[in-house]
């Protein structure tokens, strides 16, 4: 009710707010309201689970007149890798209330954020690094769970006990001087897979977004299924020369491997101890 009472009053009378504890905003703010885990807009129901990446995705397809101007949310418990975004300015804290007394809330502390839709105003869907201006195949967007059921995308960690991590949010850049880019992704330790579609006995370029830490190498075994049957392709390793902007990299799976109109595609880190994981944000195929 304190909070509901300070949007009103520090607020436009304008603003759209997405909440993740609906209760006293929708009826004391005096503003329009979205509900984060889906109770007043049906676009949004079950987005929660697949973490903040995959909210953030079914923001980006609502109409801009919809999409909220804030999130006030009780962070780190509601939503994971918030602060990741608080740090790369896609959200810009405005106000934060301490609860006394929890019982009936997510957490002791709720926040309001400024979204700052700026930093996400170039198109995450075609590539900027490599294939520039070629038409793919087929793309899959990791982090929106849409396109991962479509794809069959499947995750597991490094341990068979790891739940699967959910999404996060990534916001960079390409180069200096141009506009910003906000991505879902999905960071872990183990292995993802997912189908694709393919050109029976021609070679299948694979080209996956990323964002290495500086002077930080990846190194991933690529698995393709043959009758119904899992063949090591070959070892995908890359590096990163683009200091914290975003990168792309590229992979070419034989055509010995590609053997119908969709092909079954692993990305495995499993196989490296000592490697620090990986974090996947987009792929795209291509028939060369």
């Amino acid at each position: 009710m304190a909070f509901s009472d300070w949007i009103r009053q520090n607020t436009p009378p304008d603003a759209r707010i997405g909440v993740n504890d609906t209760g006293a905003h929708k009826y004391m703010s005096d503003r329009y309201v979205i509900d984060l885990i889906g109770l007043t807009n049906n676009k949004l129901r079950g987005a929660y689970f697949g973490g903040w990446g995959t909210i953030f995705d079914t923001l980006m397809r609502m109409p801009d007149e919809e999409r909220p101007d804030y999130l006030l949310i009780h962070p780190n418990v509601f939503l994971n890798g918030i602060d990741e975004s608080v740090a790369q300015s896609f959200l810009r804290p405005v106000y934060s209330l301490r609860v006394q007394n929890p019982i009936i809330t997510a957490g002791d502390t709720e926040t309001l954020y400024e979204v700052r839709w700026e930093y996400a105003l170039l198109e995450p869907e075609k590539t900027y690094l490599v294939r520039e201006g070629v038409q793919p195949l087929d793309t899959l967007n990791v982090g929106d769970v849409a396109d991962e059921k479509r794809h069959e995308y499947k995750i597991s960690g490094r341990l068979p006990s790891f739940a699967e991590p959910k999404s996060i949010l990534t916001t960079s850049a390409y180069d200096e001087s141009g506009f910003s880019m906000s991505e879902s992704g999905r960071r872990h330790s183990g292995w993802e897979e997912f189908i694709v579609k393919s050109i029976p006995g021609k070679p299948l370029v694979v080209v996956s977004r990323s964002r290495l830490n500086p002077e930080a190498g990846q190194r991933l075994m690529v698995w393709a299924k043959v009758s119904s049957e899992w063949r090591q392709v070959g070892l995908w390793e890359s590096t990163n020369e683009r200091d914290t902007a975003w990168q792309e990299y590229e992979f070419t799976i034989p055509a010995e491997y590609i053997t119908g109109e969709h092909a079954v595609i692993r990305i495995d880190t499993t196989f490296d101890p000592g490697g620090p994981g990986f974090t996947s944000y987009r792929y795209w195929v291509f028939a060369p």
